[in-house]
């Protein structure tokens, strides 16, 4: 199982704010499983869940994760 380190999160919502997304995310780490939540303002037309999902992945690249939209709630994110 592929895990993301606590430390991953704040440096998302670093590159975030570097590029003026209103959004954050958030780890959420249970008995045996992770996810991240993609917290927003969902009136903020702005916001792009797929545009989002490429900075993530593109971030994760190197440590070998992929990210995709959760089946049921896209914005709780699936951990590959």
């Amino acid at each position: 199982m592929k895990s993301v380190s606590a430390f991953d999160a704040p440096f998302i919502n670093k590159i975030f704010n570097e590029r003026n997304i209103p959004a954050k995310i958030k780890l959420h780490d249970t008995c045996g499983s992770q996810s991240l939540e993609l917290v927003y303002d969902e009136q903020d037309s702005s916001i792009d869940i797929d545009e989002l999902i490429v900075i993530i992945n593109e971030y994760f690249k190197n440590k070998y994760i992929r990210i995709e939209k959760g089946p049921i709630n896209p914005r709780i994110l699936q951990i590959k």
